[in-house]
């Protein structure tokens, strides 16, 4: 089974605890609102404050339902609220291109 992949970018004034804190609650609440969230396994940051996530849902339609969802979700409001400069690409992972070194 494939599985939906979000690639997302964006920038935020500073990366602090707080800041990360207020991204684990975000990606916490979609969960427990849109259980097909998989895994958000990457979060990076550079020195400017650009930042990369991927988040992994199980279609494309639960993709597109959380993001439709989030801003009336307090927690990922919030978090959202600290981000500019968006940017959302999102594609298909088919089963076969999954991580060799990742468990199943």
């Amino acid at each position: 089974m494939s599985t939906y992949v979000e690639y997302v970018t964006y920038n935020v004034d500073v990366v602090d605890d707080n800041f990360l804190e207020l991204r684990r609650k975000a990606i916490l609440a979609i969960k427990a609102n849109h259980p097909n969230l998989l895994e958000v396994p990457v979060f990076s940051h550079d020195s400017k404050g650009g930042c990369t996530e991927i988040w992994i849902y199980q279609s494309e339609k639960d993709a597109e339902a959380a993001n439709v969802a989030g801003g009336s979700i307090p927690d990922f409001a919030a978090y959202a609220e600290l981000l500019s400069d968006l940017k959302i690409v999102a594609e298909e992972m088919p089963e076969a291109s999954a991580d060799p070194l990742r468990k199943a």
